[in-house]
């Protein structure tokens, strides 16, 4: 073949590909063809511990190629045996009718320093060591010369309508949003509390295999509330009157002066729980070792403070005057930054590096899946041990004693099975409730909590079918109707100047909560219940897939400062 293309082209001498070669692609399209050697050594390059950010080689024309070794994701073999049997394949296809025409298939998905092809990292699990290969089959793609959505060949077959459960009513963004979510997935659901947010709408779930969505989860990693019922009843903290007014504000300002509210700040209790055992777990070791240490230390000083926004602590007293202390906040600084790390990541940037807020799915069986899905699971022990520091301090604090606690996420991927069939289920913003599970779900400052219980419906009946088809999920909140900005007004951050006043005044939120008979420390106009929907509203648009157990009023409310900077998206 080299001979009949040397006398084609008329140049003697000519240096022309072999017949076995490989292809480098990257990411911008293209690539490069090189000997077998040479693929041999950009592969040890991509598979040093910390390679460099650049590799040098020539191709089959004796170019020097120069590039990012973020920028190549994939390397696919050649040889003269494949394109023999290939040709072979697809002419017999193409024959009996039994398949698609040939069509090339191309990475979406830049791995960063792990390509496609390309020997991966070694990393850890269960205590064993192991080296897992990128395949095509294992990461997203597009088509090209394919039949079917994202090729420009032939039609192909219906795309099957994704399936979702919607409760409630909702504007066409944010339906839009879970529709975007449902074609990704094999199957979606939106709570109605749900509302626009960041790629998935906040109140939205989602099911798929094998696979988990950075941006699903979301910036405020494992994100949920813990709720403790105590020992104590109302008169227990005061005679009534002017009396009990007196005890709440004490117990408020305790709140507030002890517990650490608002972006950056640490805990500075005596018994901060700076030594749990999660800071020895084998996870940190996927935070690259520059990164891991300060990584650590900020999230051991920050363990047990509550952070801002829509974050809370508060004391309740339900239908039978008894008194529960209630948290919700999350993973705090540590978990938004291994979100903003793997979004930079699964983008080819490093981590560390600002990048847009975009879609980004993890196969599991990569070395980022893995990694990455196991950091959520770190950040989930340490919200859950965050929460339950909080909400025990707080008991403490007023004089009483555990009985009850419940417990739970709304921002998290699980894995679970679903009509025989196991998933990676993502809510973001939705609570667990499976039949007979608990789940503390607040509403705004000014409005009742509630303890709820997923229904355990008859085998086979309508209601079943509804609790399967919301992945056995319910609300986290009430859902907002107004957004922040909308709410409070545009202002200046640094100079507190209003460019814009907003739709609430600080005299609605403070007549709302003062009718309530609520004792409120911290909360911007961005909280006012004039944001919120009304939680009793959103749990009847839920149906019977849950029961309410407790009603909790609010007496306490204790945020973060209006002057608080929120950092998290979610």
């Amino acid at each position: 073949m080299n001979e009949r293309l040397i006398e084609f082209f008329g140049v003697p001498g000519l240096s022309l590909p072999p017949e076995d070669y490989w292809l480098v692609y990257r990411q911008e399209g293209g690539g490069w063809a090189v000997t077998p050697e040479t693929a041999e050594y950009v592969a040890g390059v991509l598979d040093r511990r910390v390679p460099p950010k650049w590799v040098t080689f020539k191709d089959v024309t004796g170019a020097v190629v120069r590039v990012r070794i973020r920028s190549i994701t994939a390397m696919e073999e050649f040889s003269s045996v494949q394109r023999v049997r290939a040709q072979a394949f697809w002419q017999r296809v193409q024959e009996e009718g039994e398949g698609p025409t040939p069509c090339h298939l191309t990475s979406t998905f830049n791995p960063g320093r792990w390509p496609v092809g390309a020997p991966a990292r070694p990393y850890r699990k269960g205590g064993r060591q192991y080296r897992k290969t990128i395949t095509m089959e294992s990461v997203p793609r597009t088509t090209r010369g394919c039949p079917g959505p994202g090729g420009d060949g032939p039609p192909g077959p219906p795309r099957r309508e994704p399936e979702m459960r919607i409760f409630g009513e909702h504007d066409e963004k944010t339906l839009a949003q879970l529709r975007g979510v449902a074609e990704r997935a094999e199957r979606a659901a939106l709570m109605a509390d749900g509302h626009l947010g960041y790629i998935m709408p906040i109140g939205g779930v989602a099911a798929s295999r094998d696979e988990v969505s950075v941006v699903g989860v979301g910036f405020d990693i494992a994100c949920g509330n813990a709720a403790i019922r105590t020992d104590l009843a109302l008169e227990d903290l005061g005679a009534g009157g002017a009396d009990l007014q007196a005890r709440l504000n004490e117990i408020a300002d305790e709140i507030y002066g002890t517990v650490s509210f608002g972006l950056g700040r640490s805990n500075k209790a005596d018994d901060a729980p700076v030594d749990h055992p999660l800071f020895e777990d084998d996870a940190w070791d996927a935070i690259p070792a520059k990164h891991r240490g300060n990584l650590r230390e900020k999230a051991r000083v920050q363990l047990g403070t509550v952070g801002s926004g829509n974050h809370y602590v508060d004391v309740f007293a339900d239908q039978e005057e008894r008194i529960w202390v209630g948290v919700h906040f999350g993973s705090r600084g540590f978990g938004h930054t291994v979100a903003s790390a793997f979004l930079a990541l699964g983008q080819g940037a490093q981590w560390g590096e600002r990048v847009p807020e975009a879609e980004v799915i993890f196969p599991l069986e990569t070395p980022l899946g893995h990694d990455y899905y196991g950091l959520m699971e770190l950040a989930g022990a340490y919200a859950y041990a965050g929460r339950e520091w909080v909400v025990r301090k707080v008991v403490d604090m007023i004089g009483g004693q555990e009985l009850d606690l419940v417990h739970n996420h709304h921002n998290y991927a699980w894995r679970e099975e679903h009509d025989g069939e196991e998933f990676i289920v993502v809510r973001k913003g939705a609570t667990p409730a499976f039949p007979g599970q608990r789940g503390f779900i607040g509403g705004s400052m000014g409005d009742d909590a509630v303890i709820v219980r997923g229904t355990t419906a008859e085998q086979g009946s309508e209601l079943e079918d509804i609790q399967r088809e919301a992945l056995y999920s319910t609300v986290h909140g009430a859902g907002r109707v107004m957004s922040r900005t909308a709410a409070r007004g545009k202002i200046r951050r640094k100079t507190g100047e209003v460019i814009r006043p907003g739709l609430v005044t600080p005299e609605m939120m403070h007549g709302w909560v003062r009718e309530k008979g609520v004792v409120l420390r911290g909360g911007g106009l961005d909280e006012s219940p004039h944001a919120y929907r009304r939680l009793p509203d959103v749990l009847a648009a839920q149906g019977d897939t849950i029961e309410v157990l407790h009603t909790l009023r609010p007496l306490i409310v204790v945020m973060a400062g209006a002057d608080v900077f929120d950092p998290y998206k979610d």
